[in-house]
């Protein structure tokens, strides 16, 4: 993967995105608190914001102060949009794995070959893994080949 950091582009709570009802939200969900008045109640008047753990949240916060991109994704969204406690959280990154392993001081090389480091904070594992373009899935499960990228555009 080329050195990305120049095309990283902070994000901020003013980037247009959707909440589940349509509705033109920051793209991303902050965490609890962090919304400064930006009207994040559903149609039943409930928080509709994601409620991002702090460890989770420093592994945003410290990608992002070196300058890349961080988002939590996969089942624990779906979790918490559905009011359901997430098993874990991932976290999808702009950073290489190798930036990832030069960021945090315990880390394990969980799946190295499609970008995933695991991040340890206090013993508790969090899956970083990088931006990519997944190759064909030969067995509907795996891609053939994975291609590292900068940007989710």
């Amino acid at each position: 993967m080329k050195n990305c950091e120049k095309n990283v582009k902070k994000k901020s709570n003013s980037a247009p995105g959707y909440d589940m009802m349509g509705r033109t939200q920051p793209a991303f969900y902050p965490a609890a608190g962090n919304d400064k008045g930006n009207g994040w109640n559903d149609m039943t008047g409930k928080d509709s914001r994601i409620k991002i753990p702090e460890k989770a949240q420093h592994i945003i916060d410290v990608l992002e102060s070196h300058g890349f991109e961080g988002y939590v994704v996969g089942g624990c969204v779906r979790d918490a949009i559905l009011g359901r406690t997430p098993n874990d959280w991932d976290i999808t990154t702009s950073a290489s794995p190798e930036e990832v392993k030069a960021l945090f001081p315990h880390t394990i090389d969980t799946g190295i070959a499609h970008g995933t480091v695991t991040v340890l904070s206090d013993h508790e594992p969090y899956e970083v893994t990088t931006y990519r373009i997944d190759g064909a899935y030969e067995d509907a499960r795996h891609p053939s080949s994975v291609t590292f990228t900068c940007s989710l555009e």
